[in-house]
């Protein structure tokens, strides 16, 4: 889960972007953890309570992306949830950084998205010794992802505000079981203004005009096993090449091939009897379809696979999640979570380089 790491980096890049003053906010929230599956029914108990502390910085411009995006603001925050059964899914605790973005910004009224991703430690995760029954998490630490809109009123110093959104846990697959967690809650909130701000800087972005480039990914991994929880995590790799057309400076869409060597795949033809499949068999090929949004030298991505060929039917259907760094203009490093209908695949560090 160390990989998880890669994830701090990019938004940190966003954050040394920004410049003061800063902000200093609260949240509490009330939710409840939504059973997406039947059998996780018998261990939700009740609603649960989060609290979060939050450090945000405002862009004012400097950048084009500032600019292109509505002037967001970036930062970092502190969680704490008791999940509210004590003996099978225990508390959790998270640090992330986030992004908060305005849809519309008024003189006192704003409307905004709120996204934050970081790690969560869960305190009680599957133990087939102590702990059988949470088949939800098979490991403390985990993805943590939060999604919010957000309504705010803004005064000189204080901001406060109300938000409907979700949160998410997942270890990305490295372990199983990891159905994760999902909660949806509503919150209040304020943020106190370090500083006297409200102008931006209103400068033009400048011209700009469509253009292309080819991206080569490399992608690594480790996932569990389905099949058999007690059966050691197996090596995962994806090569992808990628042309795309940024058709604005928010937004790039691109297309390509990929082909991928998954050696969990032997898994499911020694589950059919099928004892002497080769190294040729854990390969698969595809294609795919992609979004980045454009934040200066980070994007995130969003890509769609189609795998047109597979030596067993363990997958046709992909979907990946991703964030790229792009170093020195070109070199990229990034991460990226895969998944299967949603259903977390792997977390799958990256290297690659493109070509305008």
């Amino acid at each position: 889960m160390k990989k998880l790491l890669l994830l701090v980096v990019f938004f940190t890049c966003l954050i040394a972007q920004a410049q003061l003053p800063t902000y200093i906010g609260a949240k509490f929230s009330q939710g409840v953890i939504a059973p997406h599956r039947p059998e996780m029914r018998y261990f939700i108990k009740k609603p649960i309570k989060e609290y979060n502390l939050q450090f945000g910085y405002q862009t004012t411009g400097n950048k084009d992306w500032q600019r292109n995006w509505g002037y967001p603001e970036l930062g970092f925050g502190f969680y704490y949830a008791n999940l509210e059964n004590t003996d099978v899914l225990g508390s959790s605790k998270a640090t992330y950084l986030y992004i908060d973005a305005p849809f519309f910004r008024g003189n006192i009224l704003s409307l905004n998205y709120f996204f934050g991703i970081g790690t969560a430690y869960l305190s009680k995760p599957f133990d087939y010794k102590t702990n059988n029954t949470n088949i939800a998490i098979g490991s403390h630490l985990n993805i943590f992802a939060n999604l919010n809109i957000e309504t705010q009123i803004r005064t000189r110093r204080i901001i406060y505000f109300t938000d409907i959104g979700l949160t998410h846990y997942s270890n990305g697959g490295t372990k199983f079981p990891n159905l994760g967690l999902n909660v949806p809650a509503i919150s209040v909130g304020l943020k106190y203004k370090t500083a006297d701000f409200n102008k931006h800087k209103k400068m033009s972005t400048g011209f700009w005009e469509k253009y292309k480039d080819l991206q080569i990914i490399q992608t690594f991994a480790v996932h569990g096993n389905k099949l058999s929880i007690s059966a050691p995590p197996e090596f995962m790799s994806t090569s992808s090449i990628d042309y795309g057309i940024y058709v604005s400076p928010k937004s790039r869409l691109g297309g390509g091939l990929d082909l991928m060597y998954d050696k969990n795949i032997e898994n499911h033809f020694i589950a059919d009897s099928i004892f002497n499949s080769k190294p040729i068999n854990y390969l698969t090929a595809g294609a795919h379809f992609s979004y980045n949004a454009v934040f200066g030298n980070v994007q995130f991505t969003i890509q769609q696979l189609f795998m047109v060929y597979t030596p067993h039917s363990s997958g046709f259907f992909y979907q990946r999640f991703g964030l790229k760094l792009f170093i020195a203009e070109n070199w990229i490093v990034g991460g990226s979570l895969l998944t299967k209908f949603f259903n977390a695949v792997a977390i799958e560090p990256s290297i690659g380089y493109r070509f305008h």
